[in-house]
């Protein structure tokens, strides 16, 4: 069916959303939703700048949800921060203010620890891969995965062992466009919005001790 939406994702991010949501594809149970969406993110404190969005996404989902694929076209407006306490960057100042992006991302989740505060037992797998360049700007081929174990040592002592891990890798297509400010003008580069965050934000764990966020 057909759900409206409208909300705050953070002190500063807001998003409106409209999504119809599918049960089945051709007859089969395969999940799938397609979105549209106006999005208004702000990272001006940690990374020295704002970001609008304006696109569509439509996905489609394997009967357990632990497979997705996702095909999102969207049209980015870089803001670099121009006053108060932090000004933007040289890497914001030359990045490109407009890009339009095309991609096909394939997301793969094992979740056995479930949403509970702080897990006892279990294990998270989190795999992603993204390709962008069947339209727009961005050229790129995107990897990332995430993985977490939870072990519980003593019941009496309610005691855990957690270890968590994250890779990724980002590779620019030719063609790609995002200019650079300390190589050659014409170095193909992946943009700025498509690149990883020290901090966590760019994959399913969001703290990395000893960094603040989206460094």
């Amino acid at each position: 069916g057909l759900e409206l939406s409208a909300g705050a994702m953070g002190r500063q991010d807001t998003e409106l959303q409209a999504q119809w949501s599918f049960p089945k594809i051709l007859g089969r149970h395969f999940p799938s939703d397609l979105r549209f969406f106006v999005t208004h993110r702000d990272f001006s404190v940690p990374s020295s700048f704002k970001e609008a969005l304006k696109g569509a996404a439509f996905s489609l989902r394997s009967p357990d949800r632990a497979h997705t694929f996702t095909y999102t076209a969207v049209l980015r407006d870089l803001l670099p921060v121009t006053g108060g306490v932090r000004r933007a960057s040289n890497e914001v100042l030359h990045s490109r203010m407009r890009t339009a992006k095309s991609a096909l991302t394939y997301a793969y989740v094992r979740d056995r620890i479930g949403k509970v505060p702080v897990p006892r037992e279990g294990s998270f797998i989190g795999l992603k891969a993204e390709v962008a360049g069947l339209g727009g700007d961005a050229r790129h081929l995107k990897a990332s995965a995430d993985v977490e174990r939870v072990w519980l040592l003593s019941n009496e002592l309610d005691m855990v062992l957690n270890l968590t891990g994250s890779l990724g890798a980002a590779v620019p297509l030719k063609g790609a466009g995002a200019p650079a400010i300390s190589a050659a003008p014409d170095r193909e580069r992946v943009h700025l919005q498509d690149r990883f965050f020290i901090g966590g934000v760019s994959s399913y764990f969001t703290a990395l001790r000893g960094f603040a966020s989206r460094r």
